[in-house]
C-alpha cells in the first residue's frame, strides 16, 4: 500500500530509508531510541528481503565477520560451562550467555544493510544529509551551552563537560566526532572542483565549529581524533589542503585563546597530555615487569579490598588520583585486561567478563583495578574472546584496509556523493577503531550498532560507486 502526496510516495521502501536516516538522531536520544530504530529498520529490512536473506551469497567480509559473533557465543558458553564443571555457577554466567546470544542482532542489521544496498533499496543520501547537519547543531549547542553555563534547552554541563542535549552523559565531543565527517565532506560536495572563495569559507566556518565544539565538549581524546581526522583527508583530497590549514590555524588559536583563560580547560588539556605520556612511555616498562600499580588497604578504606571504584578514582577532586603521581588509572586497567586474558589465552572469558574477572585479579593477587570494562576495544576483545578473536578482528581489519587501498584511486580528488560519503564512513570507522585510544565498552548499544553502520557501509562500497543508491 502506497500513501501518495504530490511529492512523496510513503511505501514500504520509503519508510525503511527514512527509518535507516534517523539512525543519528537515534544516537543523541539515547539507547531506548536507538533500539527502536533497530527493531524498525531490521522490521521493514526482513519484509524487503523475506527469503532473500537465505538464498543470497555473502562475501568473504561477511563470513569472518560472522565468524567473530560465533566465537563471541563460543567463548561465553565455554566459560559456563566451566563455572558449571567447577561448582563455581553464578546468575551472571547465564544471563552473559544470553547477551551473547542477543549480540548476533547487530550482525543481522549489518546483513540486512549490505543486502538492501545490494537490491538498490536504501537511498544513502538521506543518512549523509541527516550524518551532516546533526554534528553541527550539537557543536552550536554546545559552545552555547560553554558561554552560558546552559545549552538552548536550559540543560547545564557538567563539571570539566559540556554535555549538550546528552545531559549527564559526557559523550556530545564523541558524538560529533563521530560524524563530523559527514558534515565536511558533505560541505565538499558543494565545493568540488570549482571552489570558489564563498564556500571555502563555508566548509572553513563548518570544521571551526565541529572542532571547537568538540573541544569544548571536555572530550579530549575526540578532538585529537578529529584533528588526526583532518590530516588523513589531505590523502584523499587534493583542493582541499588550503582549507584544512586555514582551519588547523584557526582551531589552534582558538584552543589556546580557552585553555590560556580557563583553568579547568587548562588542567583538563594538561593532564591529558600527562596521560598520554603516562601510556607511551610507563605502560611498556610495566607490562614489561608485569607490574600492576596497587593501592594500599591504608590508602582506599574498602569494606571490600577486591573492588576499587574507577569513577571515584577519575574523578577531578579524588585524593586517590594523587597517591602515586606515577600511576595511570588507564595503565592499570591494561595490566588488569592482560592479567585476566592469561587465564584463558585461546577462547577469552566470555562476553562483558573484565567486570567480573577483574574481582578475581584484585582479591588473588592483591594488585589491579576494577571498572565495568577495561577502556580499550583491543584489551576488551582479548579478554573476552582471546586470542583467537583477536586474530579476527585483526583480519576484519585488514579486509577493510584491502578495501580502501584497492579503491584508494576510485575516491581520491573525486567530488561527487558517492565518494565523498564512502570517504566519511571510512575515516569514520578507522578512527572508532582507532587502537591507542580509550573507549566505551565495545559491547554496548551505542557504540555497536555506530560501528555496524560504519562497517556496512564500507562494505557496500562497490554499490556507492556505481552511483545508484544516491540517484
Amino acid at each position: 500500500m502506497n500513501v501518495r502526496t504530490e511529492n512523496f510516495t510513503l511505501n514500504p521502501t520509503s519508510l525503511t530509508n527514512i527509518v535507516f536516516c534517523l539512525f543519528p538522531l537515534s544516537f543523541i536520544l539515547g539507547n531506548l531510541a536507538v533500539n527502536i530504530n533497530f527493531l524498525l529498520f531490521c522490521s521493514f529490512g526482513i519484509y524487503h528481503l523475506r527469503s532473500k536473506i537465505l538464498i543470497n551469497k555473502f562475501n568473504f567480509a561477511l563470513k569472518i565477520i560472522f565468524i567473530f559473533f560465533l566465537l563471541v557465543l563460543f567463548s561465553t558458553s565455554l566459560n559456563l560451562l566451566e563455572s558449571l564443571y567447577s561448582g563455581e555457577y553464578k546468575e551472571t554466567d547465564l544471563s552473559r550467555l544470553i547477551k551473547s546470544i542477543l549480540f548476533f542482532r547487530y550482525f543481522l542489521i549489518l546483513l540486512i544493510i549490505y543486502l538492501l544496498s545490494d537490491l538498490d533499496i536504501i537511498n544513502y543520501k538521506l543518512f549523509f544529509l541527516s550524518a551532516a547537519i546533526l554534528p553541527i547543531l550539537i557543536s552550536i549547542d554546545v559552545i552555547f551551552q560553554y558561554i552560558f553555563g546552559f545549552n538552548l534547552l536550559g540543560f547545564k554541563g557538567l563539571e570539566r563537560h559540556n554535555t549538550s542535549f546528552f545531559v549527564d552523559e559526557v559523550v556530545s565531543g564523541g558524538y560529533i566526532q563521530n560524524f563530523s565527517f559527514f558534515s565536511i565532506l558533505f560541505l565538499t560536495n558543494i565545493i568540488g572542483k570549482n571552489n570558489n572563495l564563498s564556500r571555502s569559507l563555508l566548509t572553513i566556518f563548518a570544521i571551526c565549529i565541529l572542532g571547537i565544539g568538540i573541544m569544548l565538549s571536555g572530550n579530549r581524546m575526540p578532538f585529537f581524533l578529529f584533528l588526526f581526522g583532518l590530516f588523513l583527508l589531505l590523502f584523499f583530497l587534493k583542493n582541499f589542503k588550503k582549507i584544512l590549514l586555514i582551519s588547523y590555524f584557526i582551531i589552534y588559536i582558538i584552543f589556546n585563546f580557552v585553555t590560556l583563560t580557563d583553568e579547568h580547560m587548562r588542567n583538563h588539556y594538561g593532564s591529558f597530555f600527562s596521560n598520554v605520556n603516562a601510556a607511551l612511555v610507563q605502560l611498556p616498562k610495566k607490562i614489561k615487569n608485569n607490574l600492576l600499580f596497587t593501592i594500599q588497604k591504608d590508602d582506599v578504606k574498602l569494606e571490600r579490598q577486591e573492588w576499587i571504584d574507577t569513577k571515584r578514582l577519575l574523578s577531578a577532586n579524588s585524593k586517590y588520583r594523587y597517591i602515586n603521581r606515577e600511576w595511570n588509572p588507564y595503565n592499570s586497567l591494561t595490566l588488569t585486561a592482560l592479567e585476566i586474558w592469561k587465564t584463558n589465552v585461546l577462547f577469552g572469558n566470555g562476553i562483558r567478563s573484565f567486570r567480573i574477572e577483574c574481582h578475581r585479579i584484585v582479591s588473588e593477587q592483591k594488585r589491579g583495578l576494577c571498572s565495568s570494562h577495561p577502556h580499550n576495544y583491543y584489551f576488551e576483545i582479548l579478554t573476552d574472546t582471546g586470542i583467537a578473536g583477536f586474530i579476527l578482528t585483526m583480519g576484519i581489519a585488514l579486509i577493510f584496509i584491502f578495501y580502501l587501498v584497492k579503491n584508494y584511486k576510485a575516491i581520491k580528488n573525486q567530488y561527487n556523493l558517492e565518494n565523498l560519503f564512502l570517504l566519511a564512513a571510512t575515516i569514520s570507522l578507522f578512527l572508532e577503531a582507532f587502537p591507542f585510544k580509550s573507549t566505551g565498552s565495545f559491547f554496548t548499544t551505542y557504540n555497536t550498532t555506530y560501528i555496524i553502520l560504519m562497517a556496512s557501509i564500507v562494505m557496500c562500497y562497490k554499490k556507492l560507486l556505481e552511483r545508484k543508491n544516491f540517484g
